[in-house]
């Protein structure tokens, strides 16, 4: 078979695909059958082809915009809520720290939950996930950061309760000592701390 003729037949074949009444619907062209108009019209076949035709970026942009959709963990009012606990925890360790009591007034917290809250909104999905071990990616780096993390959970108020029974058994130990030469002399004794 020469050059010619299979050029030929390719294109009696192409106008035969091209006026068969499904390629015509496929193609765009209104198609009437027995006095019907129908018109070209295939969403199914258009969607193949726009799903087909996206390139990597477009994929990964399109899946970026349903994950954003999707993960919503905290409304604003939870995410606040996460703001002022984790702000009041953090007051009270840095109180039990430095022996100073640390208070905010009111309006400082809520200016400082409505300025944050946004970031915990943002990260929320990532703050969930860690505090359920099933969804923590053990092939990165989070469970030893976790580990380290809860390491500290249990160091800081340890520390700070020898700290503190330390004090109060070398008080009871200087109390004593007053006691006994307040009980030798018969005078009360200053207690030196």
């Amino acid at each position: 078979m020469n050059k010619d003729q299979s050029t030929s037949s390719e294109h009696q074949v192409q106008d035969e695909v091209i006026n068969h009444p499904k390629t015509a619907t496929l193609l765009g062209e209104e198609l009437e059958i027995k006095g019907i108009a129908i018109p070209a019209v295939n969403k199914e076949f258009d969607n193949m082809v726009d799903e087909i035709s996206k390139t990597k970026p477009e994929k990964e942009q399109e899946q970026k915009v349903v994950e954003k959709k999707e993960e919503k963990p905290y409304t604003p009012e939870q995410a606040a809520g996460v703001v002022l606990m984790g702000l009041n925890s953090v007051m009270g360790l840095v109180g039990k720290l430095t022996n100073i009591p640390i208070n905010l007034g009111q309006e400082t917290q809520m200016v400082f939950a409505a300025m944050t809250t946004p970031l915990v909104m943002k990260y929320g999905q990532t703050i969930k996930g860690l505090l359920n071990p099933e969804n923590v990616d053990l092939d990165s780096n989070i469970p030893e950061y976790l580990a380290i993390a809860a390491v500290g959970v249990i160091a800081v108020p340890s520390y700070l309760q020898v700290k503190e029974f330390k004090k109060l058994t070398e008080l009871q130990g200087h109390l004593s000592e007053a006691g006994k030469k307040a009980n030798e002399t018969g005078k009360p004794q200053a207690v030196n701390v």
